[in-house]
């Protein structure tokens, strides 16, 4: 018997925690390794595929990017959509 495979919202947000921490590792990375070295660019690649996953879990691709705040941070942005529930990612 085969059993259909389901991703849950749980596990969507189990997965975008578990991401943004890799993705802060790599930013912090990013700031101490040589611009242009092998570490430098493969932190740079690896950030741009958790921005394509935290897109593909949440609809917002600068999920993880700092928003401007304080009084002179812009016009409020619209929330993202919620999570997908139900795909199968």
């Amino acid at each position: 018997m085969r059993h259909k495979r389901h991703f849950s919202e749980n596990d969507a947000n189990a997965l975008l925690a578990a991401i943004g921490e890799c993705r802060r590792a790599c930013v912090t990375a990013l700031t101490k390794a040589e611009i242009g070295g092998p570490v430098y660019r493969a932190a740079s690649r690896l950030t741009s595929e958790i921005d394509i996953m935290a897109e593909v879990l949440t609809g917002n691709r600068n999920h993880f990017q700092l928003r401007p705040c304080g009084p002179f941070g812009g016009v409020p942005k619209k929330s993202p959509p919620p999570p997908l529930t139900g795909s199968k990612i």
